[in-house]
């Protein structure tokens, strides 16, 4: 596997205290070699640990099932079943990793517990709705679907099916992200980039979406392929 280190870290707004007073979590993508890294992962805790003693893990298994949708023109049965069977090695492994830090508690969590939530389907439906109002929000999804499609090697599905998978992943996440920022899980911290429409919301180039995304902040991890 290919060994990763940090090129920079960047926080959107800069206005960040440290230590930090409101809770943060890490995204943890299945598939994102990254954090399968030990290395560059451990490094990422180090950097977490100056500025907090616990940290959420929230682990996007069920959100992983559009992935499997794309990549292998899977129902939606079976791209769940894949999904969730490969985040349990996903898991074990970060929970190896995370075990080696030893200053920092940790809490591992599923994001599919909040799509257990009662009102999960009225907030996306309501993003749907925003999106069709707010020409600026619509297009920053667009552009982050893009971004995707561009990313993509091989897939059995139309461009238009493919979109359409892209934009329920992304307004299922900004949902996700919503509810942990009322919870008071304020700072989101990814290893790679963050998702345009977020930035442009924390920002303050986007208004009207989220009163409550309008109010975290978003770290970006980007890594360089160690020599």
């Amino acid at each position: 596997m290919e060994q990763y280190e940090i090129r920079r870290i960047k926080v959107s707004p800069k206005a960040l205290d440290e230590p930090w007073t409101c809770n943060a979590y890490i995204g943890l993508s299945v598939n994102n070699q990254r954090t399968k890294s030990e290395q560059s992962l451990l490094k990422v805790l180090r950097w977490v640990e100056d500025r907090t003693d616990h940290i959420m893990v929230l682990v996007g298994d069920y959100l992983n099932r559009h992935n499997m949708k794309i990549r292998y023109a899977l129902d939606e049965a079976a791209a769940i079943e894949r999904s969730m069977d490969e985040a349990e090695g996903a898991v074990r492994a970060f929970s190896s990793i995370v075990s080696k830090s030893s200053k920092l508690k940790v809490h591992v969590i599923s994001i599919k517990s909040y799509y257990e939530r009662p009102d999960f389907n009225e907030r996306y439906r309501n993003y749907e709705l925003k999106m069709k109002s707010n020409r600026h929000f619509s297009d920053l999804v667009k552009e982050s679907t893009e971004a995707f499609i561009k990313r993509i090697k091989k897939s059995a599905l139309t461009t238009t099916e493919i979109e359409k998978i892209c934009q329920q992943y992304i307004l299922e996440e900004m949902v996700v992200f919503e509810m942990l920022a009322e919870d008071d899980y304020r700072i989101n911290i990814y290893p790679g980039k963050q998702l345009p429409v977020m930035e442009a919301i924390v920002n303050g180039k986007l208004k009207g979406v989220s009163d409550a995304l309008e109010k975290i902040y978003l770290v970006d991890i980007k890594f360089k392929i160690k020599n």
